[in-house]
């Protein structure tokens, strides 16, 4: 199985934000990126995001595409401790179906960190990952095993 793990795409600064933090949309940029993930993001029968606003936007392309509903989970909250994060990782291994989820770079640094320490090889990038750019971690019996980078997407937005 493989399991996606999303950094969500380019949201507006969040000091030019007025409202609700888990309201603040994706910039223009950020909704650009988030359709080449939906075009390049392979197959997966699970899709599961933080509640934010951002996290569900960057996952929209491919959940019409895949004609999935985006599940929203707390576990992928910016003020989730790292274990509940990684329960619901092991819940999700336990299901065996590939799977993508979307979160903050507040919770995918410290994650990717802990699954270096624990024997997962990081390829290709590092845990502090970019805005719209994805893990994605192989799972053999079980285990995961390696985790491969993809850098973001490369977009432009004209305006």
């Amino acid at each position: 199985m493989k399991l996606h793990i999303v950094r969500h795409a380019q949201a507006g600064k969040k000091s030019l934000w007025k409202g609700d933090d888990d309201e603040r949309p994706l910039s223009p940029l950020g909704f650009a990126q988030s359709k080449e993930l939906g075009k390049v993001l392979p197959k997966v029968r699970r899709l599961i995001a933080s509640p934010t606003l951002r996290c569900h936007q960057t996952l929209e392309p491919l959940a019409e595409r895949l004609e999935l509903e985006i599940e929203a989970d707390d576990a992928l909250c910016k003020t989730t401790p790292l274990n509940g994060t990684l329960t619901l990782l092991d819940d999700l291994i336990a299901a065996g179906d590939n799977v993508a989820v979307c979160s903050h770079g507040e919770v995918l640094g410290p994650l990717m960190r802990e699954l270096e320490a624990t024997g997962v090889t990081l390829v290709g990038g590092s845990p502090a990952n970019q805005k719209g750019s994805v893990w994605t971690v192989k799972v053999t019996k079980g285990e995961m095993l390696k985790a491969t980078y993809r850098h973001p997407p490369h977009v432009s937005i004209k305006g």
